[in-house]
């Protein structure tokens, strides 16, 4: 958008689990993972971009899509070894350009400690959902969560998703569920999801830069269908003779 022509830069830091039943989530087999990327609006020249972490190694960012690059390390096993590599201090964006270059510092916080993960407390409804009426998706609440915090929820494979961290409508992290309207999802079919929680730094350090640092625990789910049933409906209501009230309900045949 070349009315707005903030850059943004972003260094986070994302544990991954996943919840099969009603137990509480369990780490998943690569679950730690880094991402730093960076917003360039068009039109920009940038020739290169790249990362120098706190140890002094430096990678170079990939684009990503048009304006958007991104350095993504995942699959670490180890937490140690994980942050030994991306170790709270400065993360320096290099933006190298045919007329300028520019330097850009992120510090990520030590202060900023890592969300619990999200556990849903509903999760045998999530595998019955009768698709022809909302549902409620519903987690427990974010320890010590406040409207500073973060909590994004997603039905993959663009079927659904609240708005992400930092968009106008996103939960704060008080939120504790979420509703599916009815007719998202289709009858007698598996989704999978997921719930993240997010503890996030926001500044400006001038009119045309925005620097994010952030903390995130995401929980993968399934979620299940069954045939879609017609709503009960109240017909025929009245009062009758003898002040008794009379109604019928209309419904499938066997159904609760």
């Amino acid at each position: 958008d070349t009315n707005a022509p903030m850059l943004s830069f972003t260094v986070s830091k994302g544990w991954l689990y996943a919840q099969t039943s009603t137990a509480a989530p369990t780490l998943n087999g690569d679950p730690y993972c880094f991402l730093a990327c960076m917003s360039l609006p068009c039109p920009r020249d940038a020739t290169n971009v790249s990362l120098q972490l706190p140890g002094g190694s430096v990678s170079n960012l990939t684009l990503a899509y048009s304006g958007h690059l991104t350095l993504p390390d995942c699959g670490y096993t180890s937490l140690s070894a994980y942050e030994a590599v991306y170790p709270a201090g400065n993360y320096t964006f290099n933006v190298q350009a045919v007329a300028s270059n520019e330097q850009v510092t992120v510090n990520f916080p030590s202060s900023l400690d890592q969300p619990p993960a999200p556990h849903l407390n509903n999760y045998p409804a999530c595998q019955t959902i009768n698709p022809a009426q909302p549902f409620l998706l519903g987690w427990d609440p974010l320890t010590g969560g406040t409207a500073a915090d973060c909590v994004y929820a997603e039905i993959y494979g663009g079927v659904f998703n609240t708005p992400g961290l930092c968009e106008s409508g996103a939960l704060n992290g008080t939120a504790t569920s979420v509703t599916i309207p009815a007719g998202t999802l289709q009858p007698n079919k598996q989704y999978s999801g997921c719930v993240t929680f997010y503890h996030y730094q926001l500044l400006t350090n001038s009119a045309a830069r925005l620097l994010l640092t952030y903390r995130a625990s995401t929980t993968e789910f399934s979620l299940a269908t069954v045939s879609g049933v017609s709503p009960l409906v109240i017909t025929n209501y009245a009062w009758s003779s003898g002040g008794v009230f009379r109604f019928e309900v209309a419904c499938t045949n066997g159904q609760p």
